[in-house]
């Protein structure tokens, strides 16, 4: 085993290596450095829910380049998933979950939504002032934590109620025009209300200000958003309605191809999508 110290900054290619392709790549980190940084006492948090019936598909087309533009301290993320109108689930829409962390009060991210993205419609009573910290909790609830307040339950270890997930990650770099978001509503209206979900993750504030090429990690400057694509199955179900969800979800990431990055396509490596570079005839058609 090689153990990487100090003098590794001395070797300009084997700093950059390592430091570009993780320690995934090149053995065990044994210590790292964690830098803190201030956090106001009270943050606002939101979640807005609109359905195609509520102009959500012209709200998303906005929030493209809205999100990873806006205040630098207002995360703004999109949650998509299909969901029922009706009971037996024959007929659906599309909900999109406008989910925001802002650091501030909520007068704050009320007057930059007001003057930036008032087709949104948030209002005061959609936001709530917690504790940077029990924000946390509050975006955990998204991932099976029990909803409440106490920040005892981060500390909880127990697993969630037990559930499957396959995910598969793109960048987009250009907004999808409506026609193309339309085109996604049709696929994820295939799946069942819980079966699947997009999530845009804008790549804002200060990841915005660092060049693509200052730093191995590529995914900076330029990019809009992170588009994460899952989809879920229980633990007890049997293997072919497991492989059903898992080719869908490899189907709709080849009908995504028209939007996102090209030349090469890039995910996120952290993800560890074990489809990528499996199965081809070149190295450039395996890449990412």
């Amino acid at each position: 085993m090689v153990i990487f110290t100090q003098a590794l900054k001395s070797c300009n290619d084997v700093f950059w290596s390592v430091r570009g392709g993780i320690a995934l790549n090149y053995g065990i980190v044994l210590a790292w450095q964690i830098k803190l940084v201030p956090v106001p006492g009270t943050v606002t948090v939101s979640n807005v829910k609109r359905k195609i019936e509520q102009n959500a598909t012209n709200l998303v087309h906005k929030y493209q380049t809205f999100a990873p533009s806006t205040n630098r301290n207002l995360f703004l993320r999109a949650q998509i998933s299909p969901e029922n109108l009706n009971t037996d689930g024959r007929k659906k829409t599309v909900a999109v979950y406008f989910q925001a962390l802002y650091l501030g009060k909520a007068s704050g991210v009320e007057k930059i939504m007001q003057n930036s993205f008032p087709e949104l419609g948030l209002v005061n009573q959609d936001c709530l002032e917690i504790s940077w910290a029990k924000s946390a909790l509050w975006f955990a609830g998204d991932v099976g934590f029990p909803k409440g307040d106490s920040l005892q339950q981060l500390l909880n270890r127990g697993l969630a109620p037990e559930q499957y997930i396959k995910a598969k990650s793109d960048y987009i770099e250009e907004p999808t025009s409506i026609k193309g978001l339309e085109q996604i509503w049709l696929r994820l209206m295939e799946m069942e209300q819980g079966a699947t979900n997009l999530v845009m993750i804008p790549y804002a504030g200060k990841m915005s200000t660092i060049l693509e090429g200052v730093i191995p990690f590529p995914h900076r400057a330029g990019h809009l958003y992170m588009l994460l694509q899952e989809v879920y199955w229980n633990g007890n179900t049997r293997v072919d309605f497991q492989n059903k969800r898992l080719s869908w979800l490899r189907s709709l990431s080849n009908d995504l191809s028209p939007y996102v990055s090209s030349n090469p396509r890039r995910s996120y490596i952290n993800y560890n999508d074990l489809d990528l570079g499996v199965g081809n005839s070149s190295y450039e058609e395996a890449s990412t």
